[in-house]
């Protein structure tokens, strides 16, 4: 994200911020840059892979910056780049689409997990509006469709919230000189992650408060799902009038909630107790307290 410095040097803070196991904000960088443009983004995108090392499961989500959409195919193309929903949604009322139809609509297939719902909303959409049906297929949808990311990032995510409270955050600090400035972040930066620390300390178990939480949650729904067993440890789960099939060993469902999320879904969790299994141990350790 980047955000407009009201010091006397002017510029723009532009930053990386994480999502962690507890799904928090962890803020990872920040740097200072003229104005927001293509070879800012790219010098601050060298830099942040040079500190983290190359790694086949990050996930840049963004609003589509000033350069930024061409500096990450340039710099790390490998990785995954998904537009913040919000402002999509904020471009798509700007392009003259202003009905609450088209919108639920168009929001609930960014949101599908599964091509066929992806479809199905798109279809939707296009009864709608042929023209707002053809804009969103001009927006790169592998950038926006949920149904396209990989399960690589354990995150299906499509909002970029926790960078505004990193804005909220750091608003005291934007009127600094730039030594100044840099210098109460950081300090931010040290006590929240010492503080988060002392948090997460407290909890016993796997899993991390928020994740222990929805997990909880998950176990409820899947006492209303059937499940039988179709050959080694793949069960056939049924919810709703719909049919799943669930891989215990390689943590897939095909509703797509576990792949994306690192979670297992109602139909994962099904499968678990009838496998005898405990659905902790079944969550990606990337949601683990020890991680």
């Amino acid at each position: 994200m980047h955000v407009f410095l009201k010091g006397p040097y002017g510029g723009q803070l532009l930053s990386a911020i994480a999502r962690d196991g507890n799904n928090q904000m962890f803020p990872l960088a920040v740097a200072v840059a003229e104005s927001e443009n293509k070879s800012s983004w790219i010098w601050f995108l060298e830099n942040l892979v040079s500190a983290l090392g190359r790694c086949s499961g990050m996930v840049f989500i963004s609003d589509r910056q000033k350069g930024l959409f061409e500096a990450v195919k340039k710099v790390t193309p490998a990785n995954e780049h998904r537009f913040y929903m919000r402002h999509l949604y904020a471009n798509f009322k700007l392009g003259g689409f202003k009905d609450k139809y088209e919108k639920d609509a168009m929001w609930e297939a960014a949101c599908a997990y599964t091509q066929q719902g992806f479809q199905e909303k798109m279809d939707e959409l296009k009864a709608l509006n042929e023209a707002a049906h053809k804009w969103m297929l001009d927006q790169n949808v592998q950038n926006w469709a949920r149904w396209k990311f990989s399960g690589l990032a354990k995150s299906a995510v499509i909002v970029n919230n926790l960078a505004e409270s990193f804005n909220e955050m750091i608003m005291d600090a934007r009127d600094k000189p730039i030594v100044t400035m840099l210098e109460m972040i950081r300090r931010q930066f040290m006590v929240r992650f010492q503080e988060r620390l002392q948090y997460i300390q407290k909890f016993k178990g796997p899993l991390c408060p928020s994740i222990h939480k929805k997990l909880e949650g998950i176990k409820k729904w899947a006492k209303g799902c059937q499940c039988l067993y179709s050959r080694g440890r793949i069960f056939e789960v049924f919810n709703e009038l719909k049919t799943y099939l669930v891989d215990l060993d390689n943590c897939i469902c095909t509703c797509r909630r576990w792949d994306l999320r690192g979670i297992p879904c109602i139909h994962g969790v099904a499968a678990i107790y009838t496998d005898k299994g405990k659905p902790e141990n079944y969550v990606h350790e990337f949601y683990h307290i020890s991680t």
